[in-house]
């Protein structure tokens, strides 16, 4: 049987792809005719402006037509009448398209797209942008599904088919070309994973890794503990730490998500600035608590190692101990929340972690939802990176990152030094943000109109 919703969804794909294609015809004859009744008269700036737009709808309507291929190409492999051999030549047909594209002219990356948005301004009617990373994400999933229901009609071992099932899968949500991942799809592919390992690829780290990330469609809610590093040398460099800290962090959590920030100073020196409680309570406060905060001079080093980090680690653990837990239950399987996430900016300072990693240990085993992410501002010493990255492998999805760049790397690419570990930092920072994020399996619209009333 077709499933009514993914046919339903294939009609309205290609009713949208038509209506992008009308308004390519229409933009292509108003910048022809050179002046319209309600457009005025438009001079080369306005007509090179049409044409940037009609290529864009052009563009966005032949991907629109492939991604409706791909939909089509599902349905028919979940369907009895049609034959296999016929099914595979048009997949192949389907992956020769997508190829060709991507090495057209017409082909829509993510540059041409947010530059687009940028001119095009909030108050644009128009095509919203969709992705082409959809169409090879898509691309990837309709491939492991024809292996998985019709591949051994063809290869007459099913054992072989699943693992190739299995890779497909695996390269739709892990594929470097693949920058942005569906949602929706993605719950879906995890699914799909999960029943092919415990079919006949039994592995308890896949198995587990599959776990946390259907967690994180299941659970709503997050705790997250900032401990941040106020002693900076490079003001531009805590800038973006603090902004991320305050807009990428604290800003994005759900009035009912818990927030607490302990600040250091020169790896010393604890003071919990804003204790954990959910963001909703006091909310004015704790932004203006936020925007307080200053980067200090850093204080000359002690010859002995520090016990600040630790103790503020385990006093974010001290404070975790007092939350009620929420559970949910789906599809047979428990999820525990909140997720939790200790995130700590640490600078060149030697620390003793023997307390906490010591107290880590103890509770590995009930470390289910408590990880650990370790950004380093420009460490030195070996050892102590060995030590923070020991320490956060110690929780399911911990971290360690040191930023600090590579002088004979860098210099190919940046004029200065700094430049490269600004650049360094917002790469770092933006995989810290996918990493602590919730997802959420509703579809998005492929084609919207944006309205500004003001």
């Amino acid at each position: 049987m077709i499933r009514p919703q993914l046919q339903q969804r294939l009609w309205k794909i290609q009713s949208r792809a038509e209506s992008a294609l009308r308004w390519f015809i229409k933009v292509n004859w108003i910048s022809k005719r050179g002046g319209s009744h309600h457009l005025g008269a438009i001079n080369q700036e306005g007509n090179n402006e049409h044409q940037r737009i009609s290529l864009f709808i052009q563009r966005y309507a032949l991907i629109l037509c492939q991604y409706a291929q791909l939909l089509q190409l599902e349905l028919q492999i979940k369907a009895e009448n049609i034959e296999t051999k016929l099914l595979r030549q048009k997949l192949r047909f389907a992956w020769t398209e997508l190829l060709d594209y991507q090495e057209c002219e017409a082909y829509v990356d993510s540059e041409l797209v947010k530059s687009h948005q940028s001119k095009a301004g909030s108050g644009h009617k128009g095509l919203w942008y969709f992705p082409c990373e959809v169409l090879q994400q898509r691309a990837f999933y309709v491939t492991a599904q024809f292996y998985q229901i019709r591949g051994h009609l063809l290869e007459g071992e099913i054992g072989a088919c699943l693992y190739i099932a299995r890779y497909y899968y695996q390269q739709a949500i892990r594929c470097s070309l693949i920058t942005q991942v569906e949602h929706s799809l993605l719950k879906r592919i995890i699914g799909k994973l999960a029943s092919l390992n415990a079919l006949a690829f039994s592995n308890k780290k896949v198995i587990e890794s599959s776990y946390r990330l259907m967690q994180k469609f299941a659970i709503k809610q997050r705790s997250i503990q900032v401990v941040l590093e106020l002693s900076n040398a490079d003001s531009a460099i805590h800038e973006t730490i603090l902004s991320f800290v305050k807009f990428q962090i604290f800003e994005k959590l759900s009035p009912s998500d818990h927030f607490s920030l302990t600040t250091l100073r020169s790896g010393s020196q604890p003071f919990v600035s804003l204790p954990l409680e959910q963001k909703g309570f006091n909310t004015k406060f704790k932004r203006q608590q936020l925007n307080e905060l200053y980067s200090v001079s850093p204080c000359p080093q002690t010859g002995y190692a520090s016990r600040s980090l630790g103790q503020a680690l385990r006093a974010c653990l001290d404070a975790w101990e007092g939350e009620s837990c929420s559970r949910v239950f789906k599809k047979g399987k428990t999820y525990r929340g909140p997720i939790k996430w200790m995130i700590a900016f640490v600078g060149p300072q030697r620390q003793d972690l023997i307390a906490i990693q010591s107290r880590l240990e103890r509770l590995q085993c009930s470390l289910e939802n408590i990880n650990l992410i370790i950004i380093g501002l420009r460490i030195e010493d070996p050892e102590l990176c060995c030590s923070y990255r020991e320490l956060c492998h110690l929780t399911p999805e911990g971290h360690f990152v040191n930023l600090e760049p590579l002088e004979h790397e860098m210099s190919y690419f940046f004029q200065d030094n700094k430049q490269a570990e600004r650049e360094n930092i917002i790469e770092v920072l933006s995989l810290v943000e996918a990493s602590i994020q919730l997802f959420d399996s509703k579809r998005e619209p492929f084609i919207v109109e944006k309205i500004d009333f003001n």
